[in-house]
């Protein structure tokens, strides 16, 4: 009895260490997958917003530069980005925009969702973009179907509590709702009619 009892005891343990071994795999691979699976949804993301933005340009009526943000300066974080085309790009989509237009300051930057912002000082290999919600940018606008027009404004920073932009100068009588597009009104020097803006 107690050689049998012994016996059945270690059949036992070696059982018990057989399924923390497994146990052990399997966290190892359930840890590695998560892993995998977020590597995937961020390349799913990737993928998205590259095929928006390549419908966006190919449906564009302008002629756009496609840029990448490659810094942001953590005391102006909702100032300005710069990004990855100066006045002396080697890209050869700026090399075929270059010979019809040059890039330079107060331009429009747009992304599929609408202007980010205007181009600040351009210089030989990156470009400041000075962000719609900063202080310093003011665009003539119009809100969509209507002939109310005004300036939309950055407000600065918004985790301050304040809104991110404002249309200001709206006539008294203006019916503006809710929902209602803003676009920009093409009065000003740099931006084209028609751009949404909020």
């Amino acid at each position: 009895k107690p050689v049998t009892f012994f016996s059945r005891m270690d059949s036992k343990l070696k059982t018990l260490d057989e399924a923390q071994a497994e146990v052990e795999k399997l966290s190892q691979q359930v840890a590695e997958l998560t892993v995998q699976n977020q590597v995937l949804a961020d390349k799913t993301t990737e993928n998205s917003r590259l095929r928006e933005m390549l419908g966006f340009q190919a449906a564009s009526q302008y002629e756009l530069l496609p840029c990448r943000v490659v810094s942001r300066d953590p005391s102006s974080w909702w100032d300005t980005v710069q990004i990855n085309v100066g006045d002396n790009n080697n890209n050869e989509l700026y090399k075929k925009f270059q010979g019809k237009y040059s890039l330079t300051s107060d331009q429009p930057v747009v992304s599929p969702r609408g202007v980010v912002g205007k181009t600040g000082v351009v210089s030989r290999y990156v470009t400041d973009v000075i962000l719609m919600v900063n202080q310093n940018c003011s665009i003539s606008a119009t809100v969509e179907g209507t002939h109310d027009q005004g300036i939309v404004k950055g407000q600065g920073n918004f985790e301050e509590g304040k809104p991110r932009v404002m249309m200001d100068y709206l006539p008294k009588n203006s019916q503006v709702a809710p929902g209602e597009f803003i676009v920009t009104s093409g009065l000003g020097p740099y931006f084209p009619a028609g751009l949404r803006l909020g």
